[in-house]
């Protein structure tokens, strides 16, 4: 196992030992969401399930107002 897998399988575990979830922040593709899945990481985020969007988008989609951009960014569970 490369010892970048390692450390984030560690990081996983240790996570998991202290009863916390763990998101993996910016995922851009598939062999990334399978491999944090192989892993044991419970969500990811990033570029393949959303585009950045500015505060102000954030305001008004709180605000029940509909999104200027088409995508909305999400979590994908992959447990």
């Amino acid at each position: 196992m490369p010892s970048c897998a390692l450390i984030v399988s560690s990081a996983i575990g240790l996570a998991h030992d202290l009863c916390r979830q763990v998101v993996a922040e910016g995922v851009e593709d598939q062999p990334t969401i399978n491999a944090h899945a192989a892993a044991g990481c419970d969500t990811i985020q990033g570029w393949y399930t959303g585009r950045p969007v500015s505060a102000a988008t954030i305001r008004l989609s709180l605000q029940g107002l509909q999104l200027p951009h088409p995508r909305r960014e999400q979590h994908v569970l992959i447990g």
